[in-house]
């Protein structure tokens, strides 16, 4: 075990800096910081999971004729990456990137960290992450 060198002179602590209260914060940087964290804020308590924050329609909200041209889709893997060459998802048993088609219809045009975009002639729609769709008829 190494000694200390009396010799050598001390160091003395900083003082702790004096703490701040809610009245030494201004207005201006209290607004600041509550409009950051109300955009920060992924997904609001009150979103449904029809009503979410992707960038395009959930497939639950489509018409119901479009909605029935849909087949079923079964989505078993989620793989999302800041780099879009490496996000991949798993959807009816096939594994598809970015651009690729899931059918002959059915494009996947994205792939974000809770949604999948995708896109059937003009319509863009999503949904979200490592879910199923089926159709079935709306009850009367």
């Amino acid at each position: 075990m190494a000694e200390a060198d009396v010799d050598e002179p001390v160091s003395e602590v900083p003082a702790k800096p004096a703490e701040l209260t809610a009245a030494d914060v201004s207005d201006e940087l209290r607004s600041k910081f509550a409009l950051a964290l109300e955009q920060s804020d992924p997904m609001p308590q009150h979103q449904s999971v029809t009503d979410h924050a992707a960038p395009a329609r959930d497939i639950q909200t489509l018409d119901e004729l479009l909605k029935r041209q849909i087949p079923p889709l079964r989505f078993e893997a989620h793989i999302y990456a800041s780099e879009p060459k490496q996000r991949w998802v798993k959807v009816n048993g096939k594994d598809l990137q970015e651009g690729q088609w899931v059918t002959a219809d059915i494009q996947l045009k994205e792939i974000t960290p809770q949604y999948v975009l995708l896109q059937t002639g003009r319509q863009m729609f999503s949904m979200q992450a490592l879910t199923e769709w089926s159709y079935r008829l709306p009850n009367p």
